[in-house]
């Protein structure tokens, strides 16, 4: 009995010795079993390319406002209330007024310069030396400035040529509606023309022929025959001449009718080409002596070696010292970017034309010749035609600021639609002033009509970043946005993984990845799903699988 109960102490004892190597070895395994499952994306330097997204609803565009940019005075006004305007027709000329800005521009850089030059003296640079550098300086400024003017100029030109070439092409294109709506009553009237004039030569020769045999059988064969056919034939001819001449008065009137018709759209058309024409000659007589850019910007390079040369050569006698010449410099500096500002401001100040911007009848026009306007007041007022439509798109004011104007949107939901969505202008929104902005769409297309729900997506510029991660990998709590980073080690008993929570700020996001700032690194992995939920330190096992996010 004794040796029974040894041997079944002792199987129990091995049983028990097998279990316990085998949860010793097999422990890691068990336990990752049962832990969270997690996929992670490594941190990358990358590109963010955001885009706004949103719908609305499509109407008749109806009335447009042209705001004033600043303050100035209305010189010139060219059309009238009720009157219809193409894109390009000049509305008015308008003289903008400083508001102050400018003469400011101007007392800052008399300032600035003077400054300059009296830390020349003050570095102990010879007088000869002193005159030498301004001699150079002054010339650097003028050739600088043929460089601006040479650059308005170009840019002018461009701009000038862009419209000159619009004006060309609605005037060919209006030519082209003028022939065709005249070709074919032109041809209408001069078929009723012949038909009249061989109507009337087909009645000359019946009446010869009715003279002939009147002669000779009217008194004595009053019923001859032929006498009775010449006359049969001048009663056609009479009824064919009448007709024609129904139809040549009836024909005379479509003609001029067609004529009235077409006649405007071709004279707007020449009157704008004609005054694109004056403007392109008014523009080569402002800036007649301009030299060619590539001319103005060699002479710069070249007084910039003269200086540089010059400034070397008063180093070398020990004139300036190095951190009085860095001083000067950095005032140069100041001065050209002042000279370059007050230059644009200038640019802004020149007399322009308000031009429409597409077809529409004028509605409103609160100023005549000699009057001064403000910033922000009404100059004209257009009803659009009615084939125009826009849309309003609500978006908050952070991705409003990043909005240009003239960007075009994608129609997501166009499904086989011909529209086209162009950005107008951003303006407020009457709900929510202080946290939404109101993106105003052209639409336009063939399929555009009014109360159609449109969605739209408007890509904005990308940017690159150094720590770019998926949008899924971003939570948020009370305490800001976070991520889990993922910590893995080796141990005698295989891998370990854990997650660490780290709070970063977004810099930027696109539909699929965001730019974050924060204490992340390339070598660093974030968790972008999990099977479960997940607290810092917590223990977790990485897995391919997936989860909720």
């Amino acid at each position: 009995m004794k040796i029974k109960n040894r041997k079944w102490v002792k199987w129990v004892a091995i049983v028990f010795v097998a279990i316990m190597l085998v949860l010793t070895f097999f422990s890691n395994t068990i336990l990752n079993a049962t832990l969270t499952e997690v996929s992670a994306k490594r941190v990358v330097a990358g590109t963010v390319s955001p885009e706004i997204t949103g719908s609305g609803i499509t109407e008749v565009a109806g009335l447009k406002n042209i705001l004033a940019e600043g303050m100035g005075e209305v010189t010139a006004v060219h059309v009238t209330v009720g009157q219809t305007v193409y894109e390009g027709a000049p509305i008015m000329d308008i003289q903008p007024k400083d508001d102050g800005s400018l003469a400011n521009l101007k007392a800052q850089l008399a300032d600035a310069e003077l400054n300059y030059t009296r830390a020349l003296l003050t570095a102990g640079i010879s007088q000869g030396n002193t005159n030498e550098l301004k001699r150079l300086n002054a010339s650097l400024d003028a050739a600088q400035e043929m460089v601006t003017k040479a650059k308005t100029y170009q840019s002018e030109k461009k701009k000038l040529d862009g419209e000159l070439a619009k004006a060309e092409s609605a005037l060919t294109e209006a030519q082209t509606a003028y022939n065709k709506a005249m070709k074919d009553v032109t041809a209408d009237l001069r078929h009723a023309e012949n038909a009249l004039s061989d109507a009337q030569a087909t009645l000359a020769n019946a009446e010869s022929n009715v003279a002939y045999y009147e002669k000779l059988y009217a008194e004595t064969e009053p019923e001859n025959p032929d006498l009775v056919a010449a006359r049969k034939v001048l009663a056609e001819a009479e009824s064919a001449v009448h007709n024609g001449e129904n139809l040549l008065y009836s024909t005379q009137n479509a003609y001029n009718q067609a004529e009235r018709d077409a006649r405007p759209a071709l004279e707007q058309a020449q009157n704008n080409k004609a005054a694109m024409d004056e403007k392109c000659m008014a523009l080569e007589e402002k800036y007649a002596g301009t030299p060619d850019l590539s001319a103005a910007q060699a002479e710069v390079l070249s007084i910039q070696d003269q200086i540089t040369l010059h400034k070397a050569n008063l180093e070398a006698a020990d004139v300036e010292d190095e951190i009085t010449a860095l001083d000067l410099e950095q005032q140069k500096k100041q001065i050209e970017e002042m000279k370059t500002a007050l230059a644009e401001l200038e640019i802004k100040m020149e007399s322009k034309s308000i031009l429409a911007e597409g077809e529409g009848v004028i509605a409103e026009l609160p100023f005549v010749p000699g009057q001064s306007y403000d910033y922000g007041m009404t100059l004209c007022a257009i009803h659009a035609k009615a084939d125009s439509y826009v849309m309003r798109v609500t978006v908050p004011v952070k991705m409003a600021e990043m909005a240009k104007v003239g960007t075009e949107a994608f129609v997501v939901n166009a499904e086989g639609g011909d529209y086209h969505a162009l950005l107008r202008e951003v303006g407020p929104n009457e709900e929510d002033p202080t946290g939404s902005r109101d993106l105003i769409f052209d639409v336009s297309g063939f399929s555009a009509s009014a109360n159609l729900y449109l969605a739209i997506r408007m890509p904005l510029s990308s940017t690159e970043y150094q720590r770019v991660i998926p949008n899924q990998a971003i939570y948020r709590d009370n305490n800001g946005d976070f991520v889990f980073v993922v910590d893995s080690k080796t141990t005698p008993m295989g891998s370990r993984s854990s997650v660490r929570r780290v709070s970063v700020e977004v810099i930027e996001s696109d539909s699929a990845y965001s730019a974050v700032e924060g204490d992340l690194n390339d070598q660093n992995y974030v968790v972008t799903l999990s099977n479960g939920p997940i607290s810092d330190g917590d223990r977790v096992r990485l897995g391919t699988g997936g989860g909720v996010g």
